[in-house]
C-alpha cells in the first residue's frame, strides 16, 4: 500500500476515502491523457492534409509552367525564332 505520510490510525473509513480519491485522480489523469493524444492526432492529420494539398498545388504549378514553356518553344520554332 502507498503511504501518503498522513496518519490514518483511528480514522474510520479514511483508507477507503483515500482509495476512492486516488482512483478518481488516476481516472481523471487517464481521461486528460486520452484527450491530449486525440488532439495531437487531429493536429497531425490536419498538418498532413495541408502538406499533401501544398504538394499537389506545387505539382500542378510545375505542370502549368512546363506546358507554357512547351507552347513558347513550339511557337518560337514555328516563327523561326
Amino acid at each position: 500500500m502507498i503511504s501518503l505520510g498522513i496518519p490514518l490510525a483511528g480514522l474510520d473509513g479514511a483508507q477507503g476515502f483515500w482509495d476512492e480519491y486516488l482512483k478518481e485522480v488516476i481516472h481523471n489523469q487517464k481521461k486528460k491523457q486520452t484527450q491530449i493524444e486525440h488532439n495531437r492526432s487531429d493536429k497531425e492529420n490536419k498538418r498532413d492534409e495541408q502538406l499533401m494539398s501544398l504538394i499537389r498545388n506545387m505539382q500542378e504549378a510545375k505542370k502549368m509552367i512546363a506546358t507554357t514553356e512547351e507552347k513558347k518553344s513550339w511557337i518560337a520554332k514555328l516563327l523561326g525564332k
